[in-house]
């Protein structure tokens, strides 16, 4: 899998200017190209051709957790820069004979942060980072959302709001970083916040 284009963390300002950049939603050049290509042969690949094997024209990858793969190889989850203020969360398919095809999409706001697609493929998990813009903490947040994957409408349908309690940390500002599927079905979820906790959910 091949990432175009990709600015540097210098450009942003550093890694808090990256974080205000996924939160905020930056408007420079963060425009980014996601191509498969084939290593089976344990050669390298002609990777100049930017159409070949094209999944997605433009998207957000800040990290790893921006983009995701199910299991089985069949889809990729990725966010994907919408007009101001609001990003889509869009699922392809890796499937040779209908490669990058749009499968899945949701619009949600520019604070989406991380995709992770359930082991099983039915299921897909959004974080959200929190907002610094608020007059009060709330007692709690929405830090996740959860989303079924319906085969029949081809539709994302959300199933669940997932809650952060920031009463447990009530002086600092906490969001969460990232949060993923356990690779075992039925495990549950784990998610790390910006102050270095980690959270398994069941």
């Amino acid at each position: 899998m091949l990432v175009a284009d990709q600015p540097s963390v210098d450009a942003l300002g550093g890694y808090d200017g990256l974080m205000q950049a996924c939160i905020g939603g930056y408007q420079g050049h963060v425009s980014h190209r996601l191509q498969a290509w084939d290593f089976s042969a344990q050669q390298i690949p002609d990777m100049t051709d930017e159409t070949r094997n094209l999944i997605c024209t433009r998207c957000k990858v800040h990290n790893d957790a921006t983009v995701d793969i199910s299991q089985d190889g069949r889809r990729l989850a990725a966010i994907v820069p919408e007009s101001h203020p609001s990003t889509a969360v869009c699922v392809y398919s890796l499937e040779c004979h209908q490669l990058g095809l749009l499968m899945y999409r949701v619009s949600l706001g520019t604070n989406t942060i991380s995709v992770s697609l359930s082991p099983r493929g039915r299921h897909l998990v959004v974080g959200l980072a929190a907002r610094r813009m608020v007059a009060l903490p709330a007692d709690s947040q929405v830090m996740a959302q959860i989303y079924r994957l319906d085969e029949t409408t081809s539709q994302l349908v959300l199933t669940k709001d997932l809650l952060l309690n920031s009463g447990e940390m009530p002086s600092r500002y906490v969001s969460i970083n990232c949060i993923r599927w356990l690779p075992v079905p039925g495990t549950g979820l784990i998610f790390g916040t910006n102050r270095g906790k980690l959270v398994m959910l069941k």
